[in-house]
């Protein structure tokens, strides 16, 4: 699996520098360029103690010092505290709901600080929100200690006036002087409380300390250094790049490797062919791999050569055409007479067996489809479909007894079908004994491939063998003749073990 994910990088590493190279600059440009982001921090130190507890000792629930100080810090940042921030600085009470998500209250571990941080586009904007926010949290912590101590003191005030109604109730007898002393001690303990209370009102402590000011900041909190948003920006960009090639090759659903390919067309691989390199004098293949293939079709055909053999090109392939002349060399170098049927070509660059040489010789077959000499020696080609001047084999209305004829001049047949020439392989499968598929590694859809190994089922025995095709970097002997190769008239052929077999037509002669 990772040397599949190796080699789609390998494969698309062209379009991931060309990416990361056009995306850098501009993602660089995007960092340098966002807006500056300034922040102003303060500290509040809070106390862990009420006005009640402060004043007349009155004892509650215990609660955690730092539970109440992250109580205190989400005070800092409510809605509350966000409008009177607001109104000083001069804006309407809806924009607190704005303001919020420019600042931000936090607890120190272990103790009773919270740091209070605002951002803005300019030092004087972050500084003048850190100090409104914090000016607003100490206005309202003072204005419920102002309701707290009212509160306060409207209860020792009734209670004052309670104890006072029942000390004027009690006869001044000894027997009621405990009660009186009682009711006189708690007449003057509220009075002193009222009096504490008032002072602590008029003081207007709270308990809560400004530790220090909200600072001035001189540079941008998101400000990055120009080396490390370029390093930032390529990294970026090359990450992307090699996503979005994941992503490409993911929707394409190239075939990968050669186990991923048997898996999904089902048959196995006979060869890893090469792709051809194109020169001005013809295509070049390497010779073990003409015997890599003869080896592999001898395998799945049970130990035997089959004598009709067609190759079928995945839609687009043009591989199919060095495959097909590959196989044909590959017979030709056991020894064995071979016809390849393929539609001729105009191409220079084309396979020499595909191509017709000059002054070959020629035969007939059922009288009508010419077959010739190729400019590969002991090659012969015919044509597939009809021209001008020739019947093709599948234009022959019997076709199956044209076979017949070349299987007993020609020890094998090679059948290039080709859907896009106008040859349906399902047709042709039938007079065949063995199909091969080719298909370019990464290249074709796994869907594709599969709908066509389908598709040839249909009719019967489908495909039997695949030959995947790869690009290498160097290019390696040619097979096939160049055109300085190729005798002309007058010239001789080399001796091989095809000299000898009939000729019905001339040399040049040319039947329809």
């Amino acid at each position: 699996m990772i040397r599949s994910y190796l080699f789609v990088l390998r494969r698309r590493m062209l379009f991931i520098i060309c990416f990361t190279a056009v995306l850098a600059p501009i993602a660089f440009l995007a960092i340098q360029s966002r807006t500056p982001e300034y922040r102003s921090d303060a500290v509040i130190e809070v106390g862990t103690g009420t006005v009640a507890e402060q004043i007349i000792g009155q004892q509650r629930s215990y609660e955690e010092p730092e539970r109440r100080v992250s109580t205190e810090a989400n005070a800092v940042t409510s809605r509350p505290v966000a409008a009177l921030a607001a109104r000083e600085l001069g804006l309407s009470s809806s924009a607190g709901e704005e303001l919020l998500g420019r600042v931000q209250a936090r607890t120190r571990p272990g103790t009773n600080y919270i740091d209070v941080t605002g951002t803005g586009p300019t030092p004087e904007s972050a500084r003048q929100l850190t100090t409104a926010f914090t000016d607003a949290y100490l206005e309202y912590r003072r204005g419920l200690q102002q309701a707290d101590l009212q509160t306060l003191e409207r209860d020792l005030v009734e209670q004052r006036r309670d104890a006072e109604a029942s000390l004027a109730a009690l006869p001044a007898t000894e027997s009621t002087a405990r009660d009186r002393a009682v009711l006189v001690d708690r007449i003057e303990n509220a009075v002193r409380l009222v009096e504490a209370v008032r002072l602590r009102s008029s003081l207007g402590a709270t308990g809560i300390e400004q530790l220090a000011e909200p600072s001035t900041p001189t540079q941008p909190a998101n400000a990055l250094a120009p080396s490390f948003a370029a390093v930032l920006a390529a990294l970026a960009a090359g990450l992307l790049a090699v996503a979005l090639a994941f992503l490409i090759d993911l929707f394409r659903d190239g075939l990968r490797t050669e186990a991923e390919a048997e898996h999904v067309i089902g048959v196995p691989v006979i060869a890893t062919v090469p792709r051809a390199r194109r020169r001005a004098s013809g295509s070049t293949q390497s010779p073990s791999a003409a015997r890599r293939l003869r080896l592999g079709l001898v395998r799945v055909c049970g130990g035997a050569l089959p004598r009709r053999v067609m190759i079928v090109g995945a839609p687009g392939e043009e591989d199919s055409r060095d495959v097909a002349a590959l196989l044909a060399v590959a017979f030709r170098d056991s020894a064995l007479r071979v016809l390849v049927f393929a539609d001729p070509s105009v191409d220079p660059a084309a396979p020499g067996a595909l191509l017709p040489a000059p002054q070959g010789e020629r035969m007939v077959l059922s009288g009508d489809v010419v077959v010739q000499e190729s400019r590969e020696p002991g090659v012969w080609c015919g044509p597939l479909t009809s021209t001008d001047v020739e019947v093709g084999l599948f234009d022959h209305p019997a076709a199956a007894l044209v076979l017949e004829e070349a299987s007993r001049h020609f020890e094998n047949v090679v059948i290039l079908a080709d859907s896009e020439l106008g040859v349906e392989p399902g047709s042709v499968r039938p007079l065949v004994d063995a199909a091969v598929l080719v298909c370019r590694r990464s290249a074709q859809p796994a869907r594709r491939l599969r709908r066509m190994a389908e598709e040839l089922n249909e009719g019967g025995r489908g495909v039997d063998a695949l030959v995947v095709t790869k690009m290498v970097p160097s290019l390696v002997r040619p097979l096939s003749r160049t055109p300085a190769e190729v005798p002309t008239a007058g010239d001789e052929w080399p001796a091989s073990p095809h000299q000898g077999l009939p000729s019905t037509v001339p040399p040049g002669d040319r039947r329809a």
